[in-house]
């Protein structure tokens, strides 16, 4: 049964009253503690921490109300961002009611722990006594799940095992733990082996269940590291190297083509000074021209050896699987050619 006495209060201190300490309050030690800090804190601070303040209070004043009418799915998140706003204990124990009542029993289990520890530190052994209470009352409904690992596969290298997306560490398997009821996710993964993945559910109280790891079946399709064949996200060195080789041709094919054409405009603009002599301009502009030309024509050749260059080293340097059929290209260097020929897996 909800008690409002002991969710009056969000935060620590007792309702009413104040400590002494060697004569003098303890109030009166926080208030002259807390001087420096305020002459050191911003305005735009204290303005967002009452902001903040605020906010929670009237989140939980709503949410209380809520909880008091067992309107559970609509308590429930105002708590809980009232309580991420401004986190004092007594809002942790209504979210730790709104969670029982809810049916989140290991939710609530774990929050009620949390306000015993917490009220045990602020000197509310009302509010202690009270948490504990429901800590018994759920302790024998509380679903529980085990999870456990084949010998072999706990032997396994950078093994992974994760329930609803959460790390599971070797010191809680085979151990009986808290859940809320419902559905859980449970897989396991480890490099070089196919994965394993299950989905069950448990009761509403008191389900106990237990998921076992089988052994993990080794990946055939998995390379030295791990990763399946063909899926090794990027490219290899080679490709790297070939895409800028290849990059390099380009621009040579480029460079060409644009001394090439303006060696055409420089020829063809000498000939109207060349009737029949040339005039020494139009001398200039063919000898300009053939030097275009010679340009043009050796940035062609180069650009296109680079490209084909590039390409080779792109094809070769393409991921492989071991004894896998199929084509890839070789290049093919002799003493006065350089080409590219076709080498087969069967």
């Amino acid at each position: 049964m909800l008690r409002p006495l002991l969710l009056e209060d969000k935060h620590t201190g007792a309702l009413g009253g104040s400590s002494e300490l060697g004569g003098t309050t303890v109030r009166g030690w926080l208030s002259i503690a807390a001087i420096p800090v305020a002459v050191l804190s911003g305005p735009s601070l204290a303005r967002a921490q009452a902001v903040d303040a605020g906010a929670a209070e009237s989140l939980f004043q709503a949410g209380k109300k809520l909880l008091e009418e067992k309107s559970y799915a609509l308590a429930c998140p105002k708590l809980a961002e009232s309580y991420r706003l401004d986190p004092g204990t007594g809002t942790l124990l209504a979210l730790a009611l709104c969670h029982e009542g809810e049916g989140r029993l290991a939710t609530a289990w774990g929050q009620f722990a949390e306000v015993a520890a917490r009220s045990r530190r602020e000197a509310r052994p009302d509010r202690e006594a009270l948490a504990r209470g429901h800590m018994s009352a759920l302790g024998s409904r509380l679903p529980l799940l085990t999870i456990a690992v084949a010998p072999d596969t706990e032997r396994l290298d950078h093994l992974e095992i994760r329930r609803d997306g959460i790390a599971v560490g070797p010191g809680s398997w085979a151990t009986a733990v808290p859940v809320d009821p419902g559905h859980h996710h449970v897989e396991a993964s480890a490099p070089g082996y196919r994965p394993f993945s299950l989905t069950l559910t448990l009761g509403a109280e008191a389900d106990r269940q237990t998921v076992l790891v089988p052994v993990l079946e080794p990946d055939a399709t998995a390379g030295p590291d791990g990763e399946a064949a063909g899926g090794k996200a990027g490219l290899s060195s080679w490709q790297y190297a070939g895409l800028a080789v290849g990059g390099a041709g380009v621009v040579g094919v480029i460079a060409g083509t644009v001394f090439g054409v303006r060696a055409i405009g420089l020829n063809n603009d000498s000939k109207g000074g060349c009737t029949p002599d040339c005039t020494a301009p139009a001398l200039a502009s063919r000898n300009d021209a053939r030097t275009a030309g010679d340009i043009s024509t050796v940035a062609f050749v180069a650009g296109g050896a680079l490209l084909a260059g590039g390409a080779a080293m792109f094809l070769v340097g393409r991921p492989r699987s071991t004894g896998a059929a199929g084509l890839r290209a070789a290049p093919l260097v002799s003493g006065r050619d350089l080409g590219m020929g076709l080498e087969g897996a069967f």
